[in-house]
């Protein structure tokens, strides 16, 4: 049986909202896994707001976009 390392915060959930661009391919939010905190941040051209509170992930910008999207 597998044990998580110590480090990690068992409250939290394993699995992630990920945001990554269609065309290109590059991630714009968690393309490593890696665990984010609340923030806002500016990627193609569009301001966006990620929020995450309890284990519950919201994103939201105003369009539009240019290239398509994949949400993982």
């Amino acid at each position: 049986k597998k044990e998580l390392p110590s480090c990690l915060d068992h409250s939290l959930p394993l699995f992630l909202l990920a945001i990554k661009n269609q065309a290109t391919g590059h991630y714009i939010l968690n393309g490593k896994g890696e665990r984010s905190i609340s923030r806002s941040f500016i990627d193609f051209g569009l301001e966006w707001q990620y929020h995450i509170e309890d284990g519950i992930e919201t994103l939201q910008t105003d369009g539009p976009l240019h290239d398509a999207i994949l949400v993982l």
